[in-house]
């Protein structure tokens, strides 16, 4: 009985994660008249892939994309997405970026160290 229940748990949050995976492709591929943001495919599919919590993943992208005039950190695309992919907390992970960037540290060790936050 026991493993039948962890066996319904992990189906019902793969369903989640599938879903926020999803939602997130849907906005951030979503043409920006209709509120997404009009990205490319490979892009949105590359942030979005794996996504847990969508909204903290697109967030993320919003700010690391955005320009640093807007309070963004003025990212190129590609960048913004390594950093945010997969991010469980936008928030967090903009701040490791921000210290990373006032220690002086290099763009991929930067990347390799927040992009997990």
């Amino acid at each position: 009985m026991k493993t039948v229940l962890i066996a319904i748990t992990i189906l019902f949050s793969t369903v989640s994660f599938a879903q926020e995976s999803a939602r997130c492709f849907a906005t951030a591929y979503g043409h920006p008249s209709k509120g997404g943001f009009g990205m490319i495919n490979i892009l949105a599919q590359e942030l979005c892939a794996g996504a847990t919590n969508a909204t903290e993943v697109l967030n993320c992208y919003v700010v690391a994309y955005g320009h640093p005039s807007k309070g963004g950190l003025g990212l190129p695309a590609q960048f913004a997405v390594d950093l945010c992919a997969r991010t469980t907390n936008a928030p967090e992970t903009i701040e490791c970026w921000n210290q990373m960037g006032r220690s002086g540290a290099i763009v991929q060790t930067a990347l390799d160290v927040c992009k997990s936050k």
